[in-house]
This record gives structure tokens, C-alpha cells and sequence, in this order.
């Protein structure tokens, strides 16, 4: 039974340092675009900066994808 003396207040401090973590990461913006990140990973463009990445070294135009998703241009 004493050792609930010592596990409840330790208890309390993490659930204490778990909310304080939770608020500070809220007011930081970190949960404002929850859904962009998702589809950069799927609409990502991966060409070398020395080389356009396309036979013959014409440059692609711009993912209808990207742009209906509503995500900046890379550049």
C-alpha cells in the first residue's frame, strides 16, 4: 500500500508533462494541415538538379495532381 505513496505522484507528473507537451505542440501549429503532408509523400517529383529527368531533356510540366491538391510548386 506505500508504494501508491510514490507511483500516484509520478503518475500525476507525467500525465502533468504529457498535457503541457500536448498545449505547447497546439499553440506551435503543429495539427493545423493535417492532410498535406499525406499527399506530399504520395506527389513528390524526385528529378536531379542537373538534369530534367526526361528523355531528350525536355522539361515536364507541372502534376495535374499537384495542382489539384492545392500544393506549392517545388522549386
Amino acid at each position: 500500500m506505500s508504494v501508491l505513496y510514490i507511483v500516484m505522484p509520478i503518475a500525476f507528473l507525467l500525465a502533468a508533462v504529457a498535457l503541457l507537451g500536448f498545449i505547447w505542440a497546439a499553440r506551435q501549429g503543429q495539427f493545423d494541415d493535417l492532410d498535406t503532408p499525406s499527399l506530399r509523400v504520395v506527389l513528390d517529383d524526385d528529378t536531379p538538379a542537373h538534369s530534367s529527368g526526361t528523355p531528350g531533356g525536355r522539361k515536364r510540366s507541372q502534376s495535374p495532381n499537384r495542382v489539384r491538391a492545392g500544393l506549392k510548386p517545388r522549386s
